[in-house]
């Protein structure tokens, strides 16, 4: 079994949008066990510092 981690990060409809999910291993089939999608605003820098407890 394997966890990991994933962030993406894309452009749609002229918005800015990224997404985290939770990827579960389990006997080589992958599931996605959590997902958060979130709009960035516009003049937000891609790699802004938040605390840990925003993103979990």
């Amino acid at each position: 079994m394997g966890l990991k981690h994933c962030l993406s990060i894309y452009e749609w409809n002229g918005k800015r949008y990224a997404e985290a999910w939770i990827l579960v291993k389990i006997l080589n089939k992958s599931f996605a066990f959590w997902k958060r999608k979130e709009e960035i605003p516009e003049g937000k820098p891609l790699r802004a510092q938040r605390p840990p407890e925003e993103i979990i």
